[in-house]
């Protein structure tokens, strides 16, 4: 398998350099808190379903990347860090994980779902959204300990959740939204 490069985008300029990230696996989720810390969701290995080693950090800015063990074999779809120690991850059949310390370790969180995780998004260190392909939105108030849906609608598949500040517009009709009143906006795209 071909190995996946991570484009890098220098301060202040258009160029873009190629980094070899040294990872085979798929990409699937890039977040970094600052200029020099991020983290990478895989997919794990589509040959051996394995995902160990399936989160990859940085602290330089991404010139070099760590691999960070995982409680889980299932692939991640969405990694978020509220700090730059405060991060979770989720994935398929319903895979939750959470890190206090940067990732150094991850700790399995009952979601209490079978289906994907596809996004997950956090206001603060209490307050978080996953969206589920299920057509779930759930919900925590308390770090992750207890999750709830917020919104369960069967017919959908929610691929993120977004924080709306103002207002939103949809341009594409293909789009199906529903707001909820704490100002979140799951979408679903047919």
């Amino acid at each position: 398998m071909e190995p996946f490069y991570l484009p890098r985008i220098k301060y202040l300029d258009r160029n873009w350099t190629r980094i070899e990230i040294g990872e085979t696996r798929p990409l699937s989720s890039v977040f970094f808190i600052d200029e020099m810390n991020g983290w990478i969701a895989t997919f794990g290995n589509y040959q051996y379903r394995d995902s160990t080693n399936a989160i990859l950090k940085t602290s330089d800015g991404g010139m070099t990347w760590g691999h960070q063990w995982t409680p889980v074999k299932e692939w991640f779809n969405s990694i978020f860090f509220v700090t730059g120690k405060v991060g979770y991850a989720c994935g398929t059949n319903g895979a939750l994980i959470k890190s206090t310390n940067g990732g150094e370790k991850w700790v399995a969180q009952v979601s209490g779902l079978k289906d994907d995780l596809n996004d997950v998004f956090f206001l603060n260190e209490d307050l978080g959204y996953i969206a589920t392909g299920g057509g779930v939105i759930l919900k925590t108030s308390n770090g992750g300990l207890d999750w709830w849906k917020k919104l369960n609608d069967e017919s959908k598949s929610f691929s993120s959740v977004l924080l709306i500040i103002r207002s939103a517009s949809i341009l594409n009709s293909s789009i199906s939204v529903g707001k909820l009143s704490d100002g979140f906006l799951p979408a679903s795209i047919s």
